[in-house]
């Protein structure tokens, strides 16, 4: 019996689970991606498939996406959406997902790469929990070789255990059970189109409802630093963009009051204080480590007074 895998007929719709990725402008990166979704294990439990949104005004990476497609074991889709922002591409593939009537969305970035084990792990934690919560999994940061050693160790996030709960996670590496979102639940802030922090806002207004967010560490993909992103200039952008949204009162538990303002703005005055006195002793690290500290205090200030950050005006990548 000959099988048609674009086609297949499913056991059930909620079954399948799609692995959404957003990408715009770095082809390369997405190639890398596809390549490593190719040699993953797949789940018995589910019917996998890919859908790639391309966020351009042209559809730069249809032959691309087309050409992985013509290889796969599993269907991989492409879509194109022309309203530039990240919000804008993340709600194509929740509505994507819906509309199949799929049981979960993994998000995963066109800068990552996934490991072979990475969906069995995620699929495994999430049948443990009976699919009741967000799953958010390991980040491991390959840097570019352009990148000073002493600075390498700032790129990796932090790694957790197994079932440690968060307040609030990113989409480069979760699972979302779209049976945990309300009918009429708002996807993605699209007033937001270039600014960063959108799915932080996303998975901390369902922290808020009471749905669980938990780590699993078997569930691994390697992110790739480029060279325009490895030195300390990129890291303080991303310490004053993740305190800009703390301080706004867009996440949970991180109420906008004057009071933190003017906490944070003395708290960033005095670790940036400290990061010129470790210069004057010759302390790197520690002078690395006040500078960051205050550049995330300085956002948490200004995130006040709504001053935004738009990360995504720029593509970073290849």
């Amino acid at each position: 019996m000959t099988v048609d895998r674009h086609n297949p007929a499913p056991p059930h719709p909620a079954d399948r689970l799609v692995v959404g990725v957003c990408t715009r402008r770095r082809p390369g990166m997405l190639g890398r991606l596809l390549s490593s979704l190719l040699r993953m294990r797949l789940p018995a439990c589910c019917q996998v498939s890919v859908h790639v949104v391309e966020n351009d005004d042209r559809p730069a990476n249809r032959a691309l996406v087309a050409g992985f497609d013509a290889s796969s074991p599993f269907p991989i889709s492409y879509q194109l959406e022309t309203r530039v922002g990240i919000p804008q591409a993340r709600n194509c593939l929740l509505e994507h997902a819906r509309t199949i009537g799929a049981k979960g969305l993994v998000f995963v970035d066109d800068d990552e790469e996934v490991e072979p084990d990475w969906l069995l792990a995620l699929c495994a934690y999430a049948a443990e929990t009976n699919w009741s919560a967000v799953l958010q999994g390991r980040v491991v940061a390959q840097v570019s070789p352009a990148c000073q050693d002493y600075l390498r160790p700032y790129f990796q996030r932090k790694i957790r255990h197994t079932g440690e709960q968060l307040n609030t996670c990113a989409s480069n590496n979760t699972l979302l059970p779209l049976a945990l979102l309300e009918e009429d639940a708002p996807g993605f802030d699209e007033s937001r189109p270039r600014d960063g922090g959108t799915d932080t806002i996303f998975f901390s207004r369902l922290a808020s409802r009471g749905v669980p967010i938990l780590y699993c560490h078997e569930a691994a993909v390697v992110e790739t630093i480029p060279p325009e992103r490895a030195n300390l200039r990129y890291l303080s952008r991303r310490k004053f963009r993740v305190g800009l949204l703390l301080g706004s009162g867009s996440v949970q538990d991180k109420p906008r009051t004057a009071g933190r303002a003017l906490f944070y703005g003395l708290k960033g005055v005095a670790s940036l204080l400290q990061a010129a006195a470790c210069v004057l002793v010759l302390q790197r690290d520690a002078m690395i480590r006040a500078w960051l500290r205050g550049c995330r205090s300085l956002g948490c200030a200004l995130g006040y007074f709504r001053m935004r950050h738009q990360p995504y005006l720029e593509v970073e990548g290849f």
